[in-house]
């Protein structure tokens, strides 16, 4: 399955409109239904992004308190993700 970059206009830099227009249309075209966040501090943006585009977060912090919890919780969220029809 293809990982697309929140940040893919370079390190430490916001995206632009064209930039996740670009994302959302590679989003539906490939039936994501489920995000994966590493960065808290993009929070309220990717929230709004997703919510406009139908799709829920999840959010990954292997650097939290406790980081196997976090691997554990990202497994059984893939696990249980509805594979999409083909």
């Amino acid at each position: 399955e293809p990982q697309l970059s929140w940040r893919g206009c370079g390190p430490g830099k916001t995206p632009g409109p064209r930039h996740l227009e670009s994302v959302a249309l590679k989003l539906k075209e490939h039936g994501v239904r489920t995000i994966f966040v590493q960065n808290a501090r993009e929070g309220e943006r990717i929230a709004s992004f997703a919510k406009r585009q139908g799709l829920a977060v999840i959010e990954v912090s292997v650097l939290g308190d406790d980081p196997v919890a976090a691997i554990r919780a990202t497994a059984d969220a893939l696990c249980s993700a509805e594979k999409p029809e083909k």
